[in-house]
């Protein structure tokens, strides 16, 4: 998001959250934050400094089991606070919340610095003016972000105001050698992305690109949200005429746009992520077939001295007469060559006995010939498969059925018998009013539930902290009960890391709008739609 998409975003965010208490705020990876708000409805609000995004968000995203530090100290000082402001600076890609917390009769403000810098992004809280602490610790001479420090906010960059911008400006940015490089250096919140829009769109005229930029500067205050999939790009403004090759998802809030966006660059980190794994094993049986290739070149180099041993057994057996049990060297003549020479054998063995010793040797080796070179020929077809295998996947393509399967084989291992303690720990079954509740009792059983449920099954899930699926099985789409519905989310809260609390707040939906990215860990899954109920704690009677 560039500066006056973070615009566009705030404007929605204002509307949404101001006045708002803070009731949970989760951490969704090392980078990113989701604070959970209530004000007049609940709302969520995702913060990636490090990857320029601040939106409000209808995903249900994964939270790792131990928070970080920092997300325990933001839950010390404004957890339970109010949002009274929301405030960008100009159009950089810096943000503040503003927060009042109560704590007994005294009332404390807060500053909560978005700085969404990419690489260099960072969420650092502050209390009049001073750092109590950040997410990245900057040891930098200039700016120090340390505990205790004063906040000094990043240096201002010497641009021109977006709405300061005129005609004859645009004119001196078209003329120049890089129109697209000129317009995102020297005008502030306009990231390249966007001055390639404009500077397209306006085909090098500078009456049409200045209405352009007017346009796309008009929607900040009245969005018109659209989500590009060619591009896996959301926007504030709808792309002009010569650009309507690019079929848009037109969405209701801008925030709904980038919710598209944001899972699609979680799909394609995951497929990456996948892929580069994929590789990995790619490269890893590429490099076992190699050896065996190797270990049955050297049986075929043994084979080839089969001959070898046979010539030296009829040499042994047409001098029978020659040799003496003990020796360890005889003179004999050559059967082949008709010439005397010296031999070796063995003086622990009787000659006519090591003969037959070399025979038997001749004849394994020959017979291992055939199903060595079969085996020799087998190998080198998976090798050239899996190389083209990973050629294709390193060219962005997808290798072919037979290649992968070459690699996933090696990760399957034949199925074992359950153990008594595996039995033991199996997923717990209810029946509850007639309707069969069950409940994984480890990420690989979760995944096995959702696996095993149909689409219009009920699942459960502890919203915001690590715990069990629970899934209603609706048995040809009944319709579900209250008190079933009630149960079924207190068991989802029983069996969360959520348990000891008085009350948890439980995520439920229909199997059919949870989504497993592709190549996600067991037990991650992202809702699509949700509902959610508040479940007591405190002494609730217990199920069995």
């Amino acid at each position: 998001m560039d500066g006056i998409a973070i615009a566009a975003a705030i404007r929605e965010i204002r509307s949404a959250v101001i006045g708002g208490l803070i009731e949970q705020i989760a951490q969704t990876d090392a980078d990113g934050f989701v604070l959970y708000i209530y004000a007049g409805s609940k709302q969520r609000l995702l913060l990636i400094p490090s990857r320029a995004r601040i939106h409000l968000t209808q995903l249900s995203l994964p939270h790792p089991t131990a928070p970080s530090s920092f997300c325990m100290l933001l839950r010390k000082y404004v957890r339970y606070g109010r949002i009274i402001d929301v405030v960008q600076e100009g159009y950089e890609r810096v943000v503040r919340l503003v927060i009042t917390r109560k704590v007994e009769a005294d009332i404390f403000t807060y500053q909560l610095v978005i700085e969404l810098l990419g690489n260099s992004g960072n969420l650092i809280l502050l209390r009049d003016g001073k750092i109590i602490n950040a997410l990245h610790d900057r040891l930098t001479s200039k700016r120090p972000i340390v505990p205790g420090k004063e906040y000094l906010p990043p240096p201002a960059q010497e641009k021109i105001e977006p709405h300061w911008l005129t005609g004859k400006e645009i004119e001196k940015i078209l003329n120049s050698s890089d129109p697209v490089q000129r317009l995102a250096a020297c005008v502030a919140g306009v990231d390249k992305r966007t001055a390639h829009y404009i500077i397209t769109a306006g085909k090098g005229e500078g009456e049409a690109t200045f209405a352009i930029f007017q346009r796309v500067l008009s929607h900040i205050d009245a969005p018109v949200p659209v989500y590009y999939p060619a591009d896996r790009h959301a926007s504030f403004f709808p792309l002009s005429e010569h650009e309507e090759n690019k079929r848009g998802e037109e969405k209701v809030t801008f925030a709904a746009a980038l919710d598209r966006e944001y899972l699609a660059e979680v799909k394609r980190a995951l497929e990456e992520d996948y892929n580069d794994k994929l590789a990995s094993r790619f490269i890893a049986e590429i490099n076992r077939y190699r050896r065996a290739t190797e270990r049955v070149e050297e049986r075929v180099a043994e084979a080839k001295q089969a001959d070898q041993l046979r010539r030296q057994a009829d040499v042994i057996m047409a001098n029978l007469h020659r040799l003496k049990r003990g020796s360890a060297r005889a003179i004999i003549v050559d059967p082949y060559s008709g010439e005397a020479r010296e031999i070796e054998i063995d003086p622990m063995i009787q000659p006519v006995d090591y003969a037959q010793r070399l025979y038997l040797r001749a004849r394994k080796l020959q017979r291992g010939m055939v199903t060595a070179y079969a085996r020799l020929d087998d190998l080198q077809q998976k090798i050239a498969l899996l190389e083209g295998g990973l050629t294709t996947l390193r060219n962005g393509g997808w290798p072919s059925d037979e290649a992968v399967s070459l690699v996933e084989e090696r990760r399957q291992r034949p199925q074992r018998k359950e153990s008594r303690k595996e039995k033991e720990t199996a997923s717990r079954e209810y029946n509850i009013d007639g309707f069969i509740v069950r409940i994984g009792k480890n990420a690989v059983q979760n995944d096995r539930l959702i696996r095993q449920a149909a689409p219009d099954d009920l699942w459960f899930h502890a919203r915001g902290v690590p715990g069990s699926h629970v899934i209603i099985n609706r048995g040809g789409k009944r319709e579900v009960p209250d008190r079933v519905i009630e149960i079924a989310a207190q068991l989802a809260a029983r069996h969360s890391q959520a348990q000891q609390r008085g009350k948890v707040e439980v995520s439920y939906t229909k199997v059919k709008y949870l989504r497993k990215p592709k190549g996600a860990p067991p037990g991650l899954v992202i809702l699509t739609q949700e509902d959610t109920l508040i479940v007591e704690l405190s002494d609730p009677a217990r199920t069995s």
